[in-house]
C-alpha cells in the first residue's frame, strides 16, 4: 500500500514537471512571434526615417530617368484628319489625297521630311514619332502639314481642282502635350460659266463700238455733206411747185 502511494505520487510529480516544461516552450514561443510581428510591423516605417545609401561617389538622387529602357519608347501622335465638301457639304471624291509631314529646325527653319501618308477621305489618319530618350520630352518640336502628291512634293493648287485650307505647323511642347490633331479641308472648285467679250462678270456691258477695217481709205464725210446738201435741194424744189 505504502509502495503504491509512492509511485502515484512520484507520476503525480513527473507531470507537473512535464507541464511545466510546456508551458515554458509555449511563452517562449509566443514572445518570438509577438517579436517577429512587431518588428515586420514597424520595418517600413524605420527604413522610411533613414537615409538611403546606394554605395557609389557622392551624388544626387533625382526621380527622372536618363534614359527610356531598351524595347521601351514613348510616343507622340499626330492625327491627320481630311474633309473633302461641295457645296458645303461632305463628299466622297474619286481622287486620291496625300499629306506630308516636315520637321522645322527651330534655329534655322529647314525642314526635314519626315513621312508621306495617304489620307482616308472625311476620316483622320495617325501619324507617330517614338521619343526613346527622355531628354528628348520636353523639346519643343515643330512639324509642318501640307497637301502633297504620293511623292511628298506640295501639290500645284492652279490645277489641283480644289481650295486647300487647314495646312500648317503643329507644336508638340512637353511631355503632357503628346496628341494633337489637324483637319485640311478640300474644297470642291466649281466650274466658272464663259465670259461673253466685252462683258465683266457681275458688271455693266460694255458698249464701246469696234471700227470694221475695210481697207477703203476714202474720206466719207465729205459725201455725206454732198448728201445733205442734194436732199436739201430737193426739198426745196419740191416745196416751191406746191407753192404754185
Amino acid at each position: 500500500m505504502k509502495e503504491s502511494l509512492l509511485r502515484q505520487a512520484e507520476k503525480l510529480k513527473q507531470k507537473n514537471h512535464d507541464h511545466k516544461c510546456w508551458q515554458k516552450a509555449v511563452s517562449i514561443l509566443a514572445c518570438v512571434v509577438v517579436f517577429c510581428t512587431v518588428y515586420a510591423l514597424i520595418l517600413p516605417a524605420v527604413t522610411m526615417e533613414k537615409t538611403a545609401y546606394c554605395g557609389k561617389e557622392e551624388h544626387t538622387h533625382t526621380e527622372d530617368y536618363v534614359k527610356i529602357p531598351d524595347g521601351f519608347y514613348m510616343e507622340r501622335l499626330l492625327w491627320i484628319e481630311k474633309k473633302v465638301l461641295k457645296d458645303g457639304s461632305e463628299i466622297t471624291a474619286d481622287d486620291t489625297f496625300y499629306a506630308t509631314v516636315n520637321e522645322v529646325n527651330p534655329n534655322t527653319g529647314d525642314e526635314t521630311t519626315l513621312i508621306t501618308v495617304e489620307l482616308t477621305q472625311n476620316d483622320k489618319v495617325m501619324v507617330s514619332f517614338p521619343v526613346t530618350d527622355l531628354e528628348d520630352v520636353d523639346t519643343v518640336h515643330t512639324y509642318r502639314v501640307f497637301e502633297s502628291d504620293a511623292d511628298g512634293n506640295p501639290v500645284d493648287k492652279s490645277t489641283f481642282g480644289y481650295e486647300v485650307g487647314g495646312e500648317g505647323n503643329i507644336e508638340f511642347v512637353d511631355s503632357d502635350d503628346n496628341e494633337k490633331t489637324i483637319t485640311i479641308t478640300n474644297t470642291v472648285i466649281t466650274t466658272t460659266p464663259d465670259v461673253t467679250p466685252g462683258v465683266t462678270p457681275g458688271g455693266s456691258t460694255s458698249t464701246t463700238p469696234k471700227k470694221v477695217k475695210t481697207g477703203d481709205n476714202t474720206p466719207i464725210v465729205m459725201w455725206m455733206v454732198v448728201l445733205f446738201v442734194a436732199a436739201a435741194a430737193v426739198g426745196f424744189v419740191i416745196g416751191r411747185k406746191r407753192k404754185k
